[in-house]
Parts: structure tokens; sequence; C-alpha cells
């Protein structure tokens, strides 16, 4: 019993470490090409380069929209925020499309290049946390019920045994909390 109550734990730690673990399948440079023309996205530097310019941008997501503020070769600008469905837009002055890539196709550059390196959700410290306690107190439910009886009400009462109902409702308990656990991980 000892052995498989180890084996769990064991199990359990590499589980929450595998969990805590950084995604690294994406990557920060895409290549998309738009009517012939290849751009280079690089999200962690927040750049765009055609071949010929670049540009530089700032984006910030925010849980009802974006927003997105160009600066081109020249010193210019322009930016564009949405936020509840309400879009602003605007630029400095000096500001022309004309030799330099829209601003509005910068943005939809970014948008499409970011949702392809969007980072896959881990669970946080206090839902690993939370995740790491039921699964411990489920196996201890699981595989030894006695044992958790005594955790829970044996330590009051002197010489006391618990019944088979309460051995088994602590193995059900103990099943619950490790389902519960998986779900709160995942």
């Amino acid at each position: 019993m000892k052995k498989a109550l180890v084996f769990v734990l064991t199990a359990l730690l590499a589980l929450t470490l595998a969990a805590c673990g950084e995604d690294r399948s994406g990557t920060a440079v895409h290549t998309p090409s738009i009517n012939g023309t290849t751009y280079t996205v690089d999200t962690k530097n927040c750049t765009i380069s055609d071949g010929v310019y670049t540009y530089s941008y700032e984006y910030i997501d925010y849980s009802d929209g974006y927003s997105i503020s160009v600066s081109y070769p020249d010193g210019s600008s322009w930016y564009m925020e949405e936020r509840g469905g309400i879009t602003q837009s605007g630029h400095s002055n000096g500001y022309g499309p004309g030799a330099y890539l829209p601003g509005e196709r910068i943005s939809a550059l970014v948008r499409d290049s970011l949702e392809d390196t969007a980072p896959v959700q881990r669970p946080g410290g206090a839902r690993i946390f939370l995740a790491v306690v039921l699964l411990c107190s489920g196996a201890l439910g699981l595989f030894s019920p006695k044992t958790a009886w005594l955790l829970e009400w044996g330590w009051r009462f002197k010489g006391s045994e618990p019944s088979g109902a309460v051995l088994f409702v602590n193995r059900v308990a103990g099943v619950v909390c490790i389902v519960a656990g998986f779900l709160v991980l995942f």
C-alpha cells in the first residue's frame, strides 16, 4: 500500500512540474505574403519589414479589444484602438501611406501573426496548488482511507476504529477529489 501511495505522489509531482513548463511551440517571426510581397513580422521585437522599409509597432490587447500604434521610417505615426465595438484611429502630421504600408494593413498583419503565436494557456500557481492538494488528498482517501479518517476524526477519540461505511465513503471521496484535481489542472 505504501509503495502505491509513493508511486501516486511521485506521479502527481511529475504531472505538476509538467504543467508548470513553458510552452515554446510558437515562433516570434512570421512571413506572410500579400499580393506577391512577403512581409517579415517579428512579434518579439515588434517590427514589420517589407524588404525595403522596417516599421515598429506597439500592440496592447484588452479584454474588450486592442490598440496598435505604428511608427514609420520617416517619423510619422498611425494608431487605432478598438474597444467595446467602437473603433478610433488617427495619425500624426506627415503621415501618408503612399510610399509606406498603410496602418490598416500593418494592423491586420500584426493581429494575424499574434493569433498564430498565441501561447497555450497554462494554469496559474493557485490552480496548480489547488490541483496538487486535491490530488494528494484524493490519493490519501482512495489508497489509505483509514489514515484519512485518523487525520480527520480518529485523533479526537482514544481507541476508536472507523466503520466500513466511513472507509467506503473516504474511498469515494478520494476518487471525486482526484477527478476534481485533474479538472482543475486541465
